[in-house]
């Protein structure tokens, strides 16, 4: 219940005046993709991977409009396991939007985690019509074939 209100509908930076805009605190914004992120994480464990499951669909369409909101570009950088888990249960024409995300970062673009998570997000969106609801996190994150930690 706490949960599901704290990331029920937090309104996208883009629907705010700008002034308000400039005023959001960087750090709610980050708490609340990272609290997304949880919510949607716990939905997989609980009904397996099912994309396409509503409340998977809306919690990663909430991220999305989260993640390509962020007040700077280097922002990314400090949420790569959540743009990693919403990016793999993103729908196909979802998936132009995260190779956007990390085009933005300009040339930090090729550095870090940012890029590994595109790896694994672009493995996992060629396996989908392979992929069962015995797909887990876990295995997204060893497709690469190794373990990716992306902190």
């Amino acid at each position: 219940p706490i949960l599901n209100r704290a990331v029920a509908d937090p309104a996208p930076l883009s629907q705010m005046p700008d002034s308000k805009a400039k005023e959001a605190p960087g750090l709610a914004i980050n708490n609340i993709i990272w609290l997304q992120a949880a919510h949607t994480y716990l939905h997989v464990v609980i009904s397996g991977w099912q994309p396409s499951c509503p409340e998977i669909r809306c919690s990663v369409s909430r991220m999305t409009s989260l993640l390509m909101d962020l007040p700077t570009n280097t922002c990314l950088r400090t949420l790569v396991w959540p743009f990693c888990i919403a990016g793999c249960l993103s729908p196909p024409e979802d998936e132009d939007k995260y190779r956007a995300m990390i085009e933005r970062m300009g040339p930090l673009n090729v550095f870090g985690t940012a890029r590994e998570a595109l790896e694994v997000m672009e493995k996992v969106w060629a396996q989908r019509d392979q992929i069962d609801e015995s797909w887990d996190v876990a295995k997204c994150l060893r497709i690469l074939g190794h373990g990716v930690l992306l902190i």
